[in-house]
């Protein structure tokens, strides 16, 4: 079918009202902050509009960053490794001075998981490695801190709509994808907008609910599956809905966003994890993915990888934090995205249809008073630190949650992949 210009101008306003509730004035960044999040060439006639879009909202200024898979495939296979391994400083600072300028920055998210299939893993490492401590001061103002607006939207390409419909042509891939895509953004709704505020406001009372009990742990149970996961004092759950910058300006993350998460302790997790979707990263597709964790740490990775290379691709052992989760997300199954009954290999939507969890860096903003503190005080008070963050899904229709009070009393939180409170 034919993409309705309609739902499309209605998604770039729900990027630019809803992701980032653009101010007057101010300049936008798209494909901002590591490769992953850079833009592709082949979304030109929908960045495009974008852009149109953006200035009508008062936007000062747009900035593309763009990104092409193909010099992209031949800089990490025949570049040097001395050159893989270094980061010029100019490319993240250029964030940082956007930042300072009071820009909101737009991550554009279109994976290709075979981009890098082939190459030694070692080089792919070195990249990295190097992207990571750059953009370190750059992810730490939107991931941790959360200082500027910022949101992940993603645009439909070739490669990625060829693996998620594999059985058709091109032409027709594209046409499916975008038309799952817009529905899944509530763009092809009457009144996109306010379907968005109505949604916000379901999240905000899971949220209140879940922070009004301030539960010690949860305990999850699936086949494959028995993990307890230790909260923090204090913690705070967050979601699209209450989102705030360091203005005090309200912003959603992610566009689509049916999570509300927080951070774990970061030394209380135990037991067993086992990922129910195939997992898109570092252009590679990483399939029966399971974690065993003792004292928070991770103590086995498994995959469909030989352990070294899955080791590598993740950035375990990138730094100290690595190996301990961050984040844990609750999802029901009964999400507009998990019915559309669809596995994207894209994380952006597939960790919107399914409870998920992420090893590496957490949210300083998910304890009380976390906002602005110092890495060292974040990490004690339980929150992990790490350059690192990669979500994984875990959620389906036979996962059960209990929270767990600090006077011991277990409340059923889901049951058979779906909320029961």
């Amino acid at each position: 079918m034919a993409i309705p210009e309609k739902w499309l101008d209605s998604y770039c306003d729900v990027i630019l009202k809803v992701g980032l509730n653009l101010q007057p004035g101010q300049p936008i960044v798209i494909g901002a902050g590591p490769e992953m999040f850079r833009t592709p060439i082949e979304s030109r006639p929908f960045i495009h509009r974008l852009t149109q879009r953006a200035y009508d909202h008062g936007a000062s200024e747009v900035e593309v960053h763009w990104f092409d898979p193909v010099i992209a495939r031949l800089h990490k296979e025949r570049g040097s490794v001395e050159r893989l391994a270094e980061y010029d400083e100019w490319k993240a600072d250029r964030f940082l001075q956007a930042a300072k300028k009071d820009a909101a920055f737009i991550m554009t998210y279109a994976p290709d998981p075979s981009l890098y299939n082939g190459i030694a893993a070692e080089r792919l490492d070195a990249y990295r490695k190097a992207e990571l401590a750059a953009l370190a001061p750059f992810r730490r103002l939107y991931h941790g801190t959360m200082e500027v607006s910022w949101t992940v939207a993603s645009v439909v390409t070739t490669e990625w709509a060829s693996r998620v419909f594999p059985e058709v042509s091109v032409t027709e891939a594209k046409e499916k994808l975008w038309g799952l895509l817009l529905k899944a953004v509530r763009a092809d709704q009457e009144d996109p907008i306010a379907a968005w505020e109505q949604h916000l406001g379901h999240l905000r009372k899971r949220q209140q609910y879940m922070n009004d009990r301030q539960f010690k742990e949860l305990r999850y149970e699936a086949p494959g599956t028995r993990l307890t996961v230790g909260l923090p004092d204090k913690h705070l759950w967050i979601s699209g809905a209450t989102t705030t910058n360091g203005k005090g300006i309200p912003y959603s993350p992610n566009v689509p966003t049916e999570e509300i998460f927080t951070s774990p302790d970061r030394s209380r997790t135990s037991g067993t994890v086992r990922s129910t979707l195939p997992l898109s990263y570092g252009g590679r597709l990483i399939r029966d993915l399971a974690f065993r964790f003792e004292q928070g740490k991770i103590v086995e990775a498994t995959a469909d990888l030989p352990a070294d290379e899955l080791a590598s691709v993740l950035g375990l052992d990138h730094d100290e934090g690595a190996r301990y989760l961050g984040e844990i997300a609750l999802v029901p199954q009964r999400s507009p995205i998990a019915e559309l009954n669809t596995v994207f290999y894209n994380t952006l939507f597939d960790e919107n249809a399914s409870c998920h969890l992420a090893f590496g860096g957490g949210f300083p903003t998910a304890i009380e008073g976390g906002a602005g503190l110092p890495s060292d005080e974040v990490l004690s008070r339980g929150v992990n630190v790490s350059a690192v963050h990669v979500d994984f899904m875990m959620g389906s229709s036979e996962l059960q949650i209990d929270g767990v009070t600090a006077a011991g009393e277990i409340v059923p939180l889901f049951r058979n992949g779906n909320w029961v409170v």
